[in-house]
C-alpha cells in the first residue's frame, strides 16, 4: 500500500504524472483523495454534482477524467455499510490526481469530501464529511 501526496494538480496533473511514471505498472488501485465541488449552493441546480454538505463523504463515480468500474462502487459502498459511514455517490465536473496514473492500468476512483466554491477565498465544507471520509480511507485501508 502506497499512499502519495502529489503537486502539481491544476499545473496539468503534474507530481502525479511523476509518480505514475515511477510506481504507475504496479498499482492494483488508485483513490484519489480530494474535494468533490458539489452543486450544493442557493443558486446551483441541484441536477449534477450535488452532494449536500452534512451527508457524508462522495464516491466519485464519474468525472471529467474517469469512471469508476462498478465493482470499485460496490466495494465502497459494502465498505462503508459495514463501518456505518454517511456515504455519497456523486458524477461531477473536474478531475483528480487519479486521472494521470490511471492510463497505467489501475482502476482509478475518487473519495472525497463535499464542498462549495472551490478555489475560492470562501471555500465551505462540513467537518462531518470529513471525518466519514477519513473513516472510509481507514476502512479501504484495512480491507484485506
Amino acid at each position: 500500500m502506497i499512499f502519495a501526496w502529489c503537486v502539481r494538480e491544476e499545473g496539468g496533473l503534474n507530481g502525479a504524472r511523476a509518480f505514475a511514471g515511477e510506481h504507475g505498472r504496479s498499482l492494483q488501485r488508485v483513490y484519489s483523495i480530494d474535494t468533490f465541488v458539489s452543486s450544493d449552493t442557493p443558486l446551483e441546480s441541484p441536477h449534477f454534482a450535488y452532494a449536500p454538505l452534512g451527508a457524508g463523504a462522495v464516491f466519485r463515480g464519474l468525472d471529467d477524467g474517469a469512471i469508476a468500474p462498478a465493482s470499485e462502487r460496490e466495494r465502497i459502498e459494502r465498505l462503508a455499510k459495514a463501518n456505518s459511514i454517511s456515504l455519497q455517490i456523486g458524477t461531477t465536473h473536474g478531475a483528480t490526481d487519479g486521472s494521470g496514473i490511471a492510463p497505467f492500468g489501475a482502476p482509478n476512483a475518487g473519495l472525497s469530501w463535499p464542498g462549495r466554491y472551490s478555489h475560492s477565498p470562501g471555500e465551505v465544507l462540513d467537518l462531518r464529511d470529513v471525518q466519514a471520509l477519513a473513516r472510509l480511507i481507514v476502512a479501504v485501508a484495512m480491507e484485506r
